[in-house]
């Protein structure tokens, strides 16, 4: 308990600490083969989440505030996300911007695993919700609750949550 009010102590450290160690867990995940990527996946998210829950007390601004008005924006843009790739080869823009080519296999449990396997299924469930639930609050918590307003003003508690004058 000692470690944990020393590590929840200044106001930096909770808002940086999850992003930081996160990301370096992200570099590691090539360094031990391609199964084992999956598995550093699956332990970034678990560790991510779990210092989200340890410093969600002494982070104020991961309250949650839901909007209708949030809800219609964010389907729209997820739409759009989406869906804007083929109206635009459909508009006659095939090539409107810079795609990545990738080389090697990408991430794909089913190719690793076996297709149809429970341990590929296991790994796209863990990927969906590390995508979707711990990631989003991950960078929402550094970069929103403390990068902006840190280049705001050095003490950035002083500058209210959405305003960067």
């Amino acid at each position: 308990m000692q470690l944990r009010a020393h590590f929840l102590q200044p106001p930096l450290l909770p808002r940086v600490a999850p992003f930081l160690v996160f990301i370096a867990l992200t570099f590691c995940q090539g360094c031990f083969g391609e199964a084992a990527g999956y598995w550093l996946y699956l332990a970034k998210t678990v560790v991510g989440g779990w210092m989200l829950w340890v410093v969600y007390p002494v982070v104020e601004e991961m309250r949650w505030n839901l909007s209708w008005e949030a809800a219609v924006v964010g389907v729209a843009m997820a739409g759009m996300w989406v869906g804007l790739d083929d109206l635009l080869v459909f508009l006659g823009f095939p090539d409107s911007y810079p795609k990545m080519k990738l080389s090697g296999t990408g991430w794909n449990p089913s190719a690793q695993f076996g297709h149809g396997a429970g341990l590929a299924w296991f790994f796209i469930v863990v990927r969906i919700a590390g995508s979707s639930l711990v990631v989003p609050l991950l960078e929402e918590v550094f970069f929103r609750s403390f990068l902006y307003r840190y280049v705001a003003r050095a003490d950035f508690l002083s500058v209210r949550l959405g305003s960067f004058a």
